[in-house]
């Protein structure tokens, strides 16, 4: 007959490979996400503007120029009386600006990937 401890020692070793398999499932995607994000400086610098002093990323005044853009294509939508046949204006102006900072980032770095 088994000791009485016996009974315990099948789930202790569960916990240890369930432990075990997290802790490789983790490193696995750490080393993942460190290859994918490798890949964001494929040069030995990002793209930036030097802006008083200090370097400013070009992709965020991309971003803020499409808001911009968003804004003043909502104006004229709204004076042109098209605003209101919109079916999810919310959605379309966010849209607008996520292309119109796509098209100035195209533009002023000459290309997605250079």
């Amino acid at each position: 007959m088994c000791h009485p401890s016996c009974s315990l020692q099948p789930r202790i070793r569960r916990r240890e490979l369930n432990s075990y398999k997290s802790l490789m499932f983790s490193s696995m995607m750490a080393m993942i996400l460190a290859l994918l994000m490798s890949g964001c400086t494929m040069h030995n610098r990002a793209p930036s503007l030097p802006l008083y002093g200090s370097f400013f990323p070009v992709w965020l005044l991309a971003a803020l120029l499409g808001i911009i853009c968003s804004v003043l294509a909502r104006l004229l939508l709204i004076r042109a009386g098209l605003h209101e046949h919109l079916p999810a204006p919310g959605f379309v102006y966010f849209c607008m600006a996520i292309l119109s900072g796509v098209i100035i980032w195209i533009l002023w770095t000459g290309g997605l990937a250079t």
